[in-house]
């Protein structure tokens, strides 16, 4: 457990996150560029054994354009095995060249992190898998992006930029693109006088979880549409549990592009105004996928009106109309 005395970088490493994340919003309300982000994959615990990795930096020293996603009122992402990263987006569509994400050791001693491309699959519950064998409905973007650097070294509450390039070949065909962008920390050595040489006879085995967080790297090219739409939906009551009931359905997707935004669940009664019970931030599809399946945990009043019922509507992030991009009712039980 962190001591309050090692507790102080991390909250001052949220705070000039929190100031980066605003310059960075700041900046995409002026480019005026749409976007949305999807599901980060973070906090990826691995066991895995120390190892080394050449690094080459890419020069790059374009201006950095807006980034998604673009809140109204920006908040710090959650640190994974101390590391921030923020956005927890990108996408690069348009003219949009160019672009950057902010990391920061929220720990108390320095850490070191190695950067690099990995290509994950979407289930349909919205968690991920490393892609093993590519099918031929996949489009990565790993090809397409450089960054630099590759590895950092990241001492406590200090900011560190990764700048990212878009290349686009003169005959890539149009489509969505994706690859996530993976930072793995990179263990540290024990110091020597903790090791012990073991009698010859025995095997030793040693794991160490090593923590990785991974950012979602878009690039759309051409013009791409998508619709959304709820299905499948129902409420189930959770016996002597908090909350006391759960929200199930699946999110359809349409269309050559994935989709991202914000679930919300509103209880409408009548004579009464409207009430918030459920949200979920941030859910995606994500191409090849057309559709996923979701929870919503819901907070319902103790007494409700027999009529009652939960209107629940998908929103774009950041919202560009005041109309969801999907919207369905459902009955309580």
């Amino acid at each position: 457990m962190m001591s309050p005395g090692n507790a102080k970088p991390g909250r001052n490493a949220a705070t000039i996150l929190l100031c980066l994340m605003g310059i960075a919003i700041a900046a995409g309300a002026s480019g005026g560029s749409q976007r949305g982000m999807e599901d980060a994959t973070a906090g990826t615990a691995v066991a895995s054994s120390h190892s080394s990795s050449s690094d080459v930096p890419v020069p790059l020293d374009a201006p950095v354009p807006s980034v998604d996603p673009a809140p109204p009122a920006p908040s710090a992402p959650p640190a994974i095995g101390g590391l921030l990263v923020a956005p927890t987006r990108l996408v690069f569509e348009g003219r949009q060249r160019t672009a950057q994400l902010t990391l920061i050791n929220t720990g108390a001693e320095a850490a070191t992190y190695r950067i690099s491309f990995t290509r994950l699959r979407m289930t349909e519950t919205g968690t991920f898998r490393e892609v093993q064998t590519p099918d031929s409905t996949e489009r990565f973007a790993d090809s397409l992006v450089r960054f630099s650097p590759r590895r950092v070294e990241l001492p406590p509450g200090v900011p560190q930029t990764v700048r990212l390039q878009l290349r686009l070949p003169a005959d890539l065909p149009v489509g969505e693109y994706r690859s996530h962008l993976l930072f793995r920390a990179v263990p540290v050595n024990p110091p020597a006088d903790t090791v012990r040489a073991a009698p010859a006879a025995d095997l030793q085995l040693t794991l160490r979880a090593v923590y990785g967080v991974s950012v979602p790297i878009i690039v759309r090219h051409g013009a791409l549409v998508a619709g959304v739409s709820l299905s499948e939906l129902r409420v189930e009551r959770t016996s002597g549990a908090e909350p006391s009931a759960q929200l199930l359905m699946t999110l359809n997707r349409s269309g050559d592009r994935s989709v991202y935004g914000d679930l919300t669940a509103v209880l409408v009664r009548d004579g009464q105004p409207d009430l918030v019970v459920g949200v979920a931030k941030g859910l995606a599809v994500y191409l090849p996928n057309t559709r996923r399946t979701c929870v919503l945990p819901l907070r319902l009043p103790p007494s409700l009106d027999a009529r009652a019922r939960l209107r629940v509507r998908f929103d774009s992030v950041p919202r560009v109309a005041e109309n969801p991009l999907a919207e369905a009712s459902v009955t309580l039980p």
